[in-house]
């Protein structure tokens, strides 16, 4: 990861998400078994209407802001990610359609030590110790992973730190699934106020869509709500 900028005041916190991300899931299934010239086949990414997301967290949280995007690698998995601004905050998803994260990171996930150690290095110098550490176990779906409330030096603000796995998906349907987590979400959002139950419902109830019909009417007017309105299923970032 690149230099991570520091700034005073709200928000900070959720410009390193996408790094994050990238980092944890750039050799995470079977495509980082591809040679380098294999890998520099695969698909871009390209965009994608909000409706056609796989997960249902727009429709769960209030974003500012979201961005769908898919490709399609060259062994055949579709990769998704989305994109949720949250006001003074970020979420971020990466979703396997058919494939799963390897055995490296499915343990890792459910380790409070790299759970610790992803959430110092995400807020660096500033990190100033943290409370409410707590596994986060998701309602009906196997799940791995923990959130923790972060207290920041030099402000007032405090964030809520999260990075949690799911199974969202059955049985394995590919070889690139090896039968672990399939989902990676990762979650910042800095206020002085803010509280583990502002997300923990949300981490703890997130799932595939299931109704499209009904995801698409409820993301209309929850979208339609915002300044702007509704953009063919999904807000310009």
């Amino acid at each position: 990861m690149g230099k991570r900028q520091r700034r005073k005041g709200r928000g900070w916190g959720c410009q390193w998400g996408v790094a994050l991300l990238a980092a944890l899931l750039s050799a995470c299934h079977a495509t980082a078994r591809l040679s380098p010239e294999e890998r520099a086949k695969q698909a871009r990414w390209h965009a994608i209407d909000m409706v056609d997301v796989g997960l249902n967290l727009p429709v769960l949280i209030a974003p500012n802001a979201t961005a769908a995007e898919r490709r399609v690698q060259v062994d055949g998995v579709i990769e998704e990610r989305l994109t949720i601004e949250i006001g003074e905050g970020r979420i971020e998803t990466v979703q396997l359609l058919e494939a799963s994260v390897d055995d490296d990171l499915d343990r890792n996930l459910g380790s409070p030590d790299y759970f610790s150690a992803r959430m110092i290095e995400a807020f660096d110098s500033r990190y100033d110790g943290h409370q409410e550490f707590r596994a986060i176990r998701h309602s009906t779906r196997k799940s791995k992973g923990f959130a923790a409330l972060v207290n920041v030096k030099d402000t007032r603000e405090r964030c809520i730190f999260a990075l949690v796995g799911y199974r969202m998906k059955g049985g394995a349907i590919h070889v690139a699934d090896f039968g672990n987590m399939d989902t990676v979400v990762v979650l910042v959002y800095c206020h002085p106020k803010v509280k583990f139950t502002d997300f923990s419902h949300v981490l703890e109830t997130v799932e595939m869509v299931g109704d499209r019909a009904a995801f698409t009417e409820s993301l209309r007017k929850k979208l339609n709500a915002l300044p702007g309105g509704f953009r063919g299923g999904g807000r310009a970032t």
